[in-house]
């Protein structure tokens, strides 16, 4: 959780989302009750925004591991988007998936 709020605190997108929180210009984000970034996606969805730094373990553990058996761009992308938000996500479940040597 300290790595965690760490890599939050480094982030520049996520520094600039607080700030426009923290202003009043929320827009679809907002801080939950842990005071962590979130997006009110359609349907209150809420959907964590994740740093720039633990991405790619995210995007690991999502292609990965044995309980999800590296699911193509469509399940990988679909199965994260209900957790999490970043910008250009979709190009990064891309991007994993195609640099995967047992998917190639």
């Amino acid at each position: 959780m300290e790595k965690y709020t760490e890599a939050r605190a480094a982030d520049l997108w996520c520094q600039v989302m607080a700030t426009k929180v923290d202003e009043g210009q929320r827009g679809r984000f907002k801080r939950d009750d842990r005071g962590f970034l979130v997006r009110i996606a359609p349907y209150d969805l809420v959907k964590l925004l994740e740093p720039q730094a633990p991405r790619p373990r995210v995007l690991h553990l999502a292609h990965y591991t044995r309980l999800v058996g590296q699911p193509r761009t469509a399940r990988m992308y679909q199965s994260l988007r209900h957790e999490f938000y970043w910008p250009c996500m979709a190009l990064e479940v891309v991007h994993t998936e195609r640099s995967c040597t047992h998917c190639a």
